[in-house]
């Protein structure tokens, strides 16, 4: 590509003409050869960015009309003044109109910027000129991609805008080497390439043209590469319910579709259909299985666009295990209760038979708290629980030591001993989950005796009482089927019956 910068020659018109000493023909005048130039000239850029090398053309230089015989070479030479060494130059043959002046046309290259001077050599006449050149450098030699960015739709070229440029003409390396331009020409700053595959190198160079379609500057002959592939999403959530295994990733810019695989038996397999957002639950999903997964990115066309994690991310599929939190005995049983799981749609509660075996009770429960109505006083019973999902399927541990209680309620105790003139009247404390009392008098041999009647609320008259004999008593709580749910208190309490 070729650039045009505006150029001030400030030529200082030293008409310093070397004259030869001795004779010269008749037909010879006294010769003085002199150079001027336009106050403009232009200044092309050379083809690559970075080489500071200029090219003057549109000078012209003059001579007057008489000029030695014989004169048929010219030789026009740039000379840094830094320096003193001759950087290029020209050989004109039979270069001069008849009006004397030259129109330098073939190009003289010297270093952009400083002072020079342009020495004219004329036989052995020698005229010299000084002059700087002052190149107005605002832009860069050559269009400058500065983005090459990977998305769904391909790599997105982007470029700076440079002066005088109407259109772009864009290129890519092919696979044979060289250069090819892309069909179109883009009139703005940016065009994507679609025909791409993932992870294969791509190169790009620009061109820029004029309103007549012509180049106006050079090209960057490495061009720009890149390899084409997004960034690869990485899962950044896993968590279970009772729906499965829920994964989220991270949203990759400019691109809409995910590849989801999970590793069956050492191979990524994919889980059919590509998802549009950057979320999904594998339902397929089995209790305390590991799981690994790993996610692609893909396009529009469902190509693959990005690498992949290749060790993936593991999740062992169980939700959280239940805890019993009370076992509390009534009248009705050991009532059971645990903590909700999320994720849990019903539970499984098991208890420990007497060869400590595990055995699960007939019907899961929906809610977290279960009645075990199959309970004998004083005897230990041991729970525990296991959360399932939807389709009844376990989905959490258990806790295998479970947890134990002994069922029976507190021991009722006696508050009162009181003589009336029917006898002595028993009271004592209600005792949470028990439906009815039974009430123990001790014999004169000192053993329990129980009364024949067993008493809902908690106070009764014992009538069979004689004046200053000792009467000892307790209580034992019972539940509906009338057994025995509390211990008893075994010295009892005692009182000598005094008729008032």
């Amino acid at each position: 590509m070729k650039r045009i910068l505006s150029v001030v020659l400030a030529v200082g018109l030293i008409l310093s003409m070397m004259l030869s000493v001795g004779l010269i023909s008749a037909n010879s005048a006294q010769a003085d050869v002199t150079f001027s130039a336009d106050t403009q000239a232009i200044i092309h850029d050379e083809l690559h960015e970075g080489v500071n090398t200029v090219v003057c053309t549109g000078g012209r230089y003059h001579s007057f009309p008489f000029y030695p015989e014989g004169a048929g070479e010219w030789i026009f030479s740039f000379i840094s003044k830094k320096t003193g060494s001759i950087v290029s130059a020209a050989v004109v043959y039979q270069g001069i109109d008849s009006s004397g002046i030259y129109d330098l046309d073939s190009p003289i290259k010297c270093a952009s910027g400083g002072n020079f001077e342009i020495q004219v050599t004329l036989g052995k006449y020698i005229s010299k000129a000084q002059f700087d050149i002052v190149v107005s450098n605002t832009r860069t030699t050559v269009p400058k991609i500065t983005s090459l960015t990977s998305d769904e739709n391909g790599i997105k070229i982007e470029w700076e805008p440079v002066a005088g440029a109407a259109s772009y003409r864009v290129y890519y390396e092919s696979a044979a080497g060289g250069w090819r331009s892309f069909s179109e020409d883009v009139t703005g700053t940016s065009m994507t390439d679609s025909a791409v595959s993932y992870g294969r190198k791509e190169a790009y160079t620009i061109r820029a043209l004029d309103q007549n379609g012509e180049f106006i500057y050079g090209f960057n002959n490495s061009g720009w590469s890149t390899v084409y592939g997004v960034e690869t999403p990485r899962i950044t959530n896993m968590y279970c319910d009772e729906a499965g295994i829920h994964l989220e990733w991270t949203s990759i810019p400019g691109v809409s579709h995910y590849r989801v695989y999970y590793k069956a038996y050492g191979s990524w397999r994919r889980i059919e259909g590509d998802v549009s957002g950057t979320k999904m639950w594998d339902y397929a999903v089995l209790y305390n299985k590991t799981e690994c997964y790993t996610i692609r990115a893909v396009n529009k066309k469902h190509e693959v666009i990005s690498d992949y994690n290749p060790d993936g991310w593991k999740i062992t599929y169980k939700v959280d295990t239940p805890q019993i939190t009370s076992l509390t005995s009534d009248e009705d049983g050991i009532h059971i209760k645990w903590n909700p799981v999320k994720g849990a749609t019903t539970y499984r509660v098991y208890y420990k038979t007497g060869s400590g075996d595990w055995r699960r009770f007939a019907s899961d429960v929906t809610g977290t708290e279960k009645l075990d109505t199959g309970v004998k006083y004083n005897r230990a019973e041991t729970y525990t629980v296991r959360a399932l999902n939807k389709n009844g399927d376990v989905m959490s541990g258990y806790r295998s030591q479970g947890w134990t209680t002994v069922y029976r309620v507190d021991t009722p105790k006696i508050t009162k001993l009181e003589n009336t003139s029917d006898g002595i009247r028993i009271t004592w404390n209600a005792v949470p989950g028990a439906s009815t009392y039974r009430v123990y008098y001790k014999t004169g041999s000192g053993e329990w005796r129980r009364f024949d009647t067993d008493i809902k609320g908690t106070f009764r008259m014992d009538t069979g009482v004689k004046v200053g004999r000792a009467e000892t008593y307790t209580v034992r709580a019972l539940d509906t089927k009338g057994n025995p749910i509390s211990d008893y208190y075994d010295p009892g309490w005692s009182i000598v019956y005094n008729n008032p």
